[in-house]
């Protein structure tokens, strides 16, 4: 499973080794700050920070999703998606 949470402006505030590791880091702490931009290519990037962008805006969630996530270096992995909003500072 990979676990994360991100804030407004989609960067990474604390996740778990698994999400760490597929996004190319040995370890959570090394993912702090990083977006989708830094792991992903350009388009696929585009896509997670619209989708994250329109939960925030709307406060309704995206649940049960089948996502494609694809690293930088070209990997690909099929991912069951929730995104929640966070709604406290």
């Amino acid at each position: 499973h990979y676990i994360y949470i991100k804030d407004r402006k989609s960067r990474m505030i604390l996740c778990n080794r698994s999400a760490a590791q597929a996004a190319g880091f040995r370890n959570p702490e090394l993912a702090v700050g990083v977006t989708d931009f830094d792991t992903s290519p350009r388009e696929k990037a585009e896509v997670y920070y619209a989708e994250e962008q329109k939960v925030m805006r709307t406060g309704k969630p995206l649940l049960n999703q089948y996502s494609q996530y694809t690293s930088k270096t070209g990997e690909t992995h099929w991912h069951l998606v929730n995104k929640v909003p966070l709604k406290d500072k």
